[in-house]
């Protein structure tokens, strides 16, 4: 009777299953070993991309089971070399154990196998070397992983946004994988500056990107959201700590910069963030945000069902002290509401003066900004100097040291330090890189700024949000009778909007209460704008006490007006030290003099801004005009280069920060 048989073979790898022919090759010298024993070969089993120290194999238990159900035949197991059974001794003796119990032969054209000890010997000694490759296989593969990733490569699967492609002398490296790869960037710069407020928005926003891949059941799993959130890869670096590898620069392209990865993970770590209440919809942007006139309880909205079909209305349900409002309950038409918003909206459009006064003032602060790059960039460079050495004085005191504890602690110093620097490096690179025109960066600030309505009748509900948080400083309040009340408007649209003239033709001023406090606030705004310039001319900046002794010829020039301080509005007060200031400007030197000259110049300088935003606040730009002429004996011409001049130095921080911030713009 023929000797019957089956096939075992077994490769480790993937790749060696759709690129090499290791099965088919094991399988072709099995069949001739078969053959030329005479052996009939019943069946053969395969298990692909398999380690050999595993021994939990499908197709290896499907082959035990098989020899169980013809173990009175005793069938033969024909395998290519000992290490295609394992590469572990006992993974090796395990299966050898199995075959023999299931009444299996284990047979070999390499090896012959026996029960005798010089056999047995021999087995053993084989699968040890086996079991051997296979580590040293594991620890050279590792090795050049490891090497390949301090060099700046990524040797793991591509995350979502990259590709593997061959490029010129990198050979394979990470590409970006376009469109996910602008996708999942907008996705984290949305989550760092605050577009996104949580996890579960990204989620949502990414999961509405055809683009993003998703599961079978095409959404996004929120631990995917979290583990692309928290990937340094994406801001360009590699980062393996089990490894020893920790924040090397890749090769690879980022998607974001490291400082708004180190944003993610404030955000990540800090405290959570109540979700979007699910009510702000699109049929209704205004709820909310406008309050009921009579009790400020900010007004609810709804559908309504009348014969007609469905009505919007917006109403107010607030109580005080468990009594209902005057107004509760009754229902304002939702184009009615809305109506008024956007007559309101309209109205809210600069002076054409004021408005191109403020583009100069801002083409001024762009300029100086690149000025200051440079001065910036020097200090980053101190800076990572420092870094450095506090760096390999960490790693010497490691070297010193025995206790694991302090290890452990100077190394998460280290981290942190390797962190900071290069968020400096970037920092320097953003202050060497050439800036953007002044149109390119200012063209969305200006053209909401000159018309906000606009950016209300767009269809997207985020952008009429943005209005109502960038328009209006408070809630408004509506009245069902009267329409909204005087709206608090942001600080940028208080000092840019043309308001008219009281009838009496006098603008109302507040008052000092003391002469200490018109003197403190006064010297308060020389101090900073003095200190500022010394800065651009390098100067370096003074300290309180410093300062208060280089001035006191200021407050010799302050102290004779006791009478006036105490019973003067804030306005006079300004204009008359101004007019002190220029009556006794010989006292303090000439330009050969500089120091002396330089001071009392910001000085006076500082006192002529502030009196002018105190008017353009409060008047029509004429108005001011009209009363620098009266204050300063100058020309109307002159007049109106000193307002350009002037009226700078205040707005110019104020909405600069204001629009830096609401913009993320940072020159």
């Amino acid at each position: 009777m023929t000797q019957q048989a089956v096939i075992y073979c077994r490769v480790s790898s993937p790749k060696q299953v759709t690129e090499g022919h290791g099965l088919a090759s094991q399988e072709t010298r099995c069949r001739e070993y078969a053959k030329h024993k005479s052996y009939q070969v019943l069946d053969v089993f395969r298990d692909e991309g398999l380690s050999g120290k595993l021994l939990d194999r499908p197709n290896m238990k499907a082959m035990l089971s098989y020899l169980k159900q013809h173990k009175h035949e005793k069938l033969v197991v024909i395998i290519d070399d000992i290490s295609r059974l394992a590469r572990d001794i006992e993974t090796h003796l395990h299966l050898r154990a199995a075959i023999t119990s299931a009444g299996g032969k284990l047979e070999s054209p390499s090896i012959e196998f026996g029960d005798d000890s010089d056999s047995r010997l021999v087995e053993h000694l084989l699968a040890s070397v086996a079991a051997h490759q296979r580590e040293k296989n594991a620890e050279q593969v590792h090795n050049r992983m490891r090497a390949r990733m301090m060099n700046g490569y990524c040797v793991f699967n591509a995350a979502p946004g990259y590709r593997y492609e061959k490029v010129g002398k990198h050979g394979k490296m990470l590409v970006r994988d376009e469109p996910c790869a602008s996708i999942i960037a907008e996705g984290l710069e949305g989550f760092a500056h605050g577009r996104f407020e949580t996890q579960m928005e990204v989620k949502r926003f990414w999961e509405a990107s055809p683009h993003f891949p998703k599961d079978k059941r095409n959404t996004v799993h929120l631990q995917k959201v979290k583990e692309i959130l928290t990937r340094v890869l994406y801001a360009g670096y590699l980062d393996k700590p089990d490894w020893g590898i920790s924040l090397v620069k890749g090769h690879h392209e980022a998607l974001i910069s490291f400082e708004t990865y180190q944003k993610v993970q404030e955000r990540l770590n800090g405290k959570p963030k109540v979700p979007v209440r699910k009510d702000i919809n699109e049929d209704f942007p205004l709820r909310g945000f406008v309050a009921c006139a009579s009790c400020g309880h900010p007004m609810t909205a709804c559908w309504s069902r009348g014969r007609g079909g469905l009505y919007a209305y917006y109403l107010c349900h607030g109580k005080h002290n468990g009594v209902n409002c005057s107004q509760y309950g009754k229902s304002i038409r939702r184009k009615e509401i809305e109506g008024d918003f956007e007559a309101l909206l309209k109205e809210m459009k600069p002076s054409k003066e004021i408005f191109l006064l403020i583009a100069e003032m801002f083409t001024d602060l762009w300029n100086e900004q690149r000025d200051i790059a440079k001065l910036e960039a020097e200090k980053i460079r101190r800076d990572i100097l420092q870094i450095e050495r506090k760096t390999e004085q960490l790693f010497e005191r490691i070297i010193e040291t025995d206790s694991p504890i302090l290890i452990t602690a100077y190394e998460k110093k280290i981290r942190n330090l390797e962190e900071e620097k290069i968020r400096l490096d970037e920092n320097i690179a953003k202050c060497g890189r050439p800036l953007q025109s002044f149109e390119e960066t200012f063209q969305t600030a200006f053209s909401f700024f000159s018309n906000p309505y606009k950016l209300w009748v767009s269809d997207r509900l985020e952008h009429k949000r943005a209005v109502l948080k960038l328009t209006f400083s408070e809630q408004l309040h509506y009245c069902k009778k009267e329409g909204f009340r005087t709206p608090e408007k942001a600080l940028p649209f208080t000092l840019l909007e043309q308001n008219s003239i009281t009838n009496s033709g006098m603008v109302h001023h507040r008052r000092f209460k003391t002469r200490q406090q018109a003197i403190q606030e006064i010297t308060e705004y020389i101090e900073i704008f003095y200190n500022r310039q010394r800065k651009q001319e390098k100067l370096g900046y003074l300290s309180p006490a410093q300062f208060s002794q280089q001035s006191m010829q200021i407050y010799s020039l302050l102290k004779p007006m006791d009478s006036i301080f105490d019973n003067i509005s804030h306005f006079d007060t300004v204009g008359v030290v101004s007019i002190h200031f220029i009556k006794n400007f010989p006292k303090f030197g000439t330009k050969t003099n500089k120091r002396p000259f330089l001071m009392v110049k910001l000085s006076y300088s500082y006192l002529c801004f502030h009196l002018i935003i105190t008017l353009i606040s409060q008047s029509t730009i004429k108005h001011t005009f009209y009363m620098l002429s009266i204050f300063f004996p100058i020309p109307p011409s002159a007049a109106m280069c000193a307002s350009r001049f002037c009226f700078g130095w205040r707005s110019r921080f104020f909405i600069s920060v204001w629009i830096m911030a609401n913009f993320k713009i940072n020159p």
